[in-house]
């Protein structure tokens, strides 16, 4: 099931918003209650409106009748048509809402009308759509339009490799919506760019500004990183092919979080930690992870910060309700050697510069903007990276937890940081 409040129907939200300016119409709380009624479709919960009182019994009673489930392609394209419909008669009716010769009267059944049909796409078009783009999708790989659906609500997920897999299908096809005909090439830019291929990310991109193309949501916002995070990716990529070819105590340490929810286990992630060029970060890392006293340590501890499309964080000791650390370590982050934030990036959370404590966080997507050369005012050491489990952090949510966390290897001296006393409050 789609969460319909994270795709837009692009075009169609465009000419009811812009039609409605003229009316003085809003329609904020329309859109809130079906917004509310999707989420719980989208859950699997039943609306208000389900729930039958116990007097209604003779009703159910009774006999239903069978329905055949409909194609859903067939379906698809009775309710795409209805939406042009809809917005062929919003736009008849700001004409004739413009004439100088419209009266009062007809003005206010105007309004009435075009609220009627904004209420009828809100909750009826548009949320049937979403519960349908899957399954119209699968069924045909070539209505592109629910493909854009599927592909814009899978990108909004974070689950970038679906977004780019159905905006190349979408690109092959050739073919284009009526409304969103540049979404697939843009999409396919900023999923690449999420998934680290920058290189294809930049493909793409040149391709959607050399076609005028290029969308302020999607691929502007990575095109003038995109050359710095080339170059970062080439290095980082020369020092991955060196640290592979590292043998006995000079491996790097690695480090097995399970994560859970109280319920079920949601899977094992298995973190690199760059001790060459963040020697102190990992000492502190491999400290907690090892600290025997369970108030010290991470087991237990809940991922309570959790972004789609940025990163999820933990490691507050004192929010799970152990004891907080006494010190802070320095950051080392610029140093010249100082690795930079990709997909799946292992970095330390900071309340301001030299601050770094428990507090950890994994990147979703490669964080351009902690890195010192575009927000020097705002940079995180990263000390590490996800080798596997990749797919455990991204169905990670927030109150999840870290179950265990125990050292897989580490080399062989005393990991101890260097540390710097808390400042204890003046009286």
């Amino acid at each position: 099931m789609i969460q319909l409040q994270r795709f837009r129907f692009a075009a169609l939200f465009c000419v009811v918003g812009l039609l409605a300016v003229p009316f003085g119409l809003s329609f904020g709380d329309d859109e809130v209650k079906s917004q509310s009624n999707v989420e719980k479709a989208a859950k699997g919960e039943k609306a208000a409106s389900d729930d039958k009182p116990a007097a209604d019994a003779s009703e159910t009673e009774k006999t239903p009748e069978k329905t055949e489930a409909k194609d859903p392609t067939a379906e698809w394209n009775e309710l795409s048509k209805r939406k042009i419909e809809i917005a062929r008669q919003l736009r008849k009716l700001q004409t004739e809402f413009k004439l100088p010769d419209t009266t009062e009267d007809r003005k206010k059944e105007i309004r009435d009308e075009f609220t009627r049909l904004v209420r009828e796409y809100n909750t009826e078009i548009r949320a049937k759509m979403g519960e349908l783009a899957d399954a119209a999708y699968q069924a045909d790989p070539k209505n592109v339009e629910a493909g854009e659906v599927v592909m814009e609500s899978a990108y909004g997920e974070g689950q970038y490799q679906r977004a780019l897999d159905v905006a190349k299908n979408l690109l092959e096809s050739g073919g284009k919506s009526k409304y969103a005909g540049s979404l697939a090439i843009n999409i396919a830019g900023a999923a690449s760019f999420s998934l680290n291929q920058f290189k294809q990310a930049a493909d793409y991109l040149k391709k959607a500004e050399d076609d005028k193309q290029l969308s302020d949501i999607y691929g502007q916002q990575f095109v003038e990183h995109l050359p710095a995070m080339l170059e970062f990716w080439n290095k980082e990529q020369e020092i991955r092919s060196r640290e592979a070819k590292l043998e006995g105590d000079e491996q790097l340490p690695m480090v097995v979080l399970t994560i859970g929810n109280g319920k079920k286990e949601l899977g094992k992630v298995v973190l690199e930690l760059f001790e060459n060029e963040a020697p102190n970060a990992v000492a502190n890392f491999i400290n907690i992870v090892e600290n025997e006293d369970p108030e010290k340590n991470y087991n237990g501890v809940k991922f309570h910060r959790v972004l789609p499309n940025f990163m999820a964080q933990t490691g507050n000791l004192e929010a799970s309700g152990k004891k907080p650390l006494d010190y802070t370590i320095e950051c080392e982050c610029y140093q010249k050697n100082a690795r930079k934030h990709f997909r799946g990036s292992l970095s330390m959370a900071l309340k301001g510069r030299d601050t770094g404590d428990s507090q950890f966080f994994i990147t979703h997507m490669p964080t351009y903007w902690l890195n010192e050369e575009v927000r020097p005012e705002s940079v995180h050491t990263v000390f590490g990276r996800v080798v596997s489990g990749m797919d455990v952090i991204d169905r990670t949510k927030q109150g999840d937890e870290i179950t265990s966390a125990i050292v897989k290897f580490k080399r062989k001296h005393e990991y101890k940081p260097k540390t710097v006393p808390n400042k204890k409050p003046e009286p």
